[in-house]
């Protein structure tokens, strides 16, 4: 497997600042969720309030109430919770932090996910984000 050997405090330096990317990426997102969680809800409650006297009345074992019956139709009720990921560039950190060598010795895998912040998470991650972030 090919390795490359890298600086340590310059290392330390891209995963510090591509944590706090994510971090600041995941706060939007988060932002975004709670906006789409909120419109989702109060969709719900409408089409509730415009449907209650037929909920009320709606009768299963009458046949004839069945067509009439309401759908929540077109409304996803599923969102996609966002998640962070800062423990994974926190535990990379807590590692160069006491790190004793002035350089490091990275697997290409490694430089993946600590130079190109491209983690086995990251496209999840950015699917998520996109929902939310417009």
């Amino acid at each position: 497997m090919q390795t490359m050997q890298v600086k340590t405090d310059e290392l330390l330096n891209i995963i510090k600042s591509n944590r706090d990317k994510h971090q600041n990426d995941f706060n939007k997102t988060l932002e975004g969720y709670k906006i789409q969680m909120k419109a989702t809800a109060n969709a719900v409650a409408a089409a509730y309030n415009r449907n209650a006297n037929i909920l009320r009345d709606f009768d299963p074992n009458r046949e004839k109430d069945m067509p009439h019956f309401p759908r929540l139709e077109n409304m996803s009720l599923h969102l996609k919770e966002p998640q962070c990921y800062v423990s994974s560039y926190n535990n990379a950190i807590k590692m160069l932090e006491i790190c004793a060598t002035p350089e490091v010795e990275l697997t290409m895998d490694d430089a993946e996910k600590y130079l190109s912040d491209n983690w086995s998470w990251k496209e999840d991650f950015s699917t998520c984000s996109g929902m939310y972030i417009k």
